[in-house]
């Protein structure tokens, strides 16, 4: 049985979220602590960073998948 610690788990996280870096998809983790402390607030955080994330993305130079469409 493989025994499931902080740090391994937190080492797959880093790998994982490196791998979603690179392919162009931003990670942001939420502890499930401050969700069920505030949801309310947690989910006006989560809304405030898309507005941002989205203004950013509107602002940035284009990129060769936003030039048109796929080709065939």
């Amino acid at each position: 049985m493989v025994k499931f610690t902080l740090a391994i788990v937190s080492a797959h996280d880093e790998k994982r979220d490196q791998w979603f870096m690179e392919q162009g998809i931003y990670i942001q983790r939420i502890n499930a602590v401050d969700l069920l402390a505030d949801v309310d607030e947690t989910a006006g955080g989560v809304i405030n960073l898309v507005i941002e994330r989205w203004q950013a993305l509107q602002e940035a130079p284009p990129t060769v998948a936003s030039d048109g469409p796929p080709s065939p």
